[in-house]
């Protein structure tokens, strides 16, 4: 396990939604993180996750997992929420109908990341014109806890280059 990986899992779960194949899931894994609880709807999408990691992710919709968190259920201390909400509605191929799309899991995802904070404090502040503006900035930002594992890290390394350039 890597440094960060090491400051960023104090005992909490890395949870990805939309897991689809597990690109994601296999990217940080590979730097120590691996993926505690995974959600996605698609049956073909589970089962190739399935072929991949030896197990597949809990088949649910991101509607329902919001359910889920109002009813109550929650899947403990989250480090780490790992989300990549379907690109279909805002790309080309799927006619740029962005949230007019029935397919847009875009608020979805946001409302997940609000209500499960994901190491936002309570107070933190998006600012834009739009909601668009502000959910994007909410799906794009490095929580901080992982940005201070980073920044953690990142000042090791400089510590230890330091040392190996003054020796």
């Amino acid at each position: 396990m890597t440094a960060a990986a090491d400051s960023i899992m104090l005992g909490a779960s890395v949870l990805e939604i939309f897991s689809c194949s597990g690109g994601m899931a296999e990217g940080f894994r590979r730097v120590g993180l691996p993926i505690d609880m995974a959600f996605d709807w698609n049956e073909d999408a589970r089962a190739s996750y399935e072929a991949n990691f030896g197990h597949a992710p809990i088949g649910i919709d991101a509607r329902d997992l919001i359910r889920m968190v109002e009813a109550g259920w929650s899947p403990g201390a989250i480090e780490l929420l790992v989300a990549d909400p379907p690109c279909t509605p805002w790309s080309r191929a799927g006619k740029r109908q962005g949230q007019a799309d029935e397919r847009d899991m875009l608020a979805v995802t946001c409302d997940l990341v609000r209500r499960l904070r994901q190491g936002f404090p309570e107070s933190w502040v998006f600012f834009g014109k739009t909601k668009a503006s502000r959910w994007s900035q909410i799906g794009q930002a490095m929580p901080p806890p992982l940005a201070a594992a980073v920044a953690s890290s990142i000042a090791a390394w400089l510590a230890r280059v330091s040392r190996s350039l003054s020796a």
